[in-house]
């Protein structure tokens, strides 16, 4: 019986450290507002305007010379999950026009927007799937061409390795990404 019982705390004692080892290991101090203003700073080449706190992510408004931009990073692994245009700035029709304010290329663009097609011309679905895989990686689960009274647009599902799902907003004639939103 007292081995019985001994065994017993032998196993609990054991069960509790490895839960304790597992629960510091997966420990991750979350991202300060100082650090996430300075990534996207950093990314985006433009001034933070506004941070709003939540729970599981800072929604960050930023000013560059090509717009201004709401983003969205995670606060537990600092990565951005979604960025959308709120206002475009008029720029030369030789700039490419990308939230990270520089005219020469980056690879990849952090959720860059690409340059404008020919008018009028609607922009191909290998096209929106190549566009959308250079703003989320992962594999395209869907795409769908979409028309409203705002204009035509394609949606575009992506999982990425991780299980996430995402779902781009790639506009049809210019190609530029409109959105991107993550499902819970």
């Amino acid at each position: 019986m007292r081995k019985m019982a001994l065994g017993v705390v032998v196993l609990v004692i054991l069960v509790l450290s490895a839960w304790q080892l597992l629960k510091i290991g997966n420990f991750r101090e979350q991202l300060s507002v100082a650090e996430a203003s300075s990534k996207i700073q950093e990314l985006y080449k433009g001034e933070i305007i506004q941070i709003t706190e939540h729970p599981k992510i800072y929604e960050m408004t930023f000013q560059n010379d090509k717009g201004i931009y709401e983003v969205e990073i995670n606060r537990k692994t600092g990565e951005v999950e979604g960025l959308a245009r709120i206002n475009k700035q008029t720029t030369s029709s030789n700039e490419q026009d990308n939230p990270n304010g520089d005219s020469g290329q980056s690879s990849p663009k952090p959720r860059g927007e690409q340059e404008s097609n020919e008018p009028g011309k609607i922009i191909t679905e290998e096209e929106a799937v190549t566009i959308a895989l250079s703003s989320v990686s992962g594999d395209v689960d869907d795409i769908h061409f979409e028309e409203s009274g705002d204009g035509a647009y394609y949606l575009v599902k992506i999982e990425k390795e991780n299980g996430e799902e995402g779902t781009v907003q790639i506009h049809a004639i210019t190609g530029e990404v409109m959105s991107i939103s993550w499902d819970d």
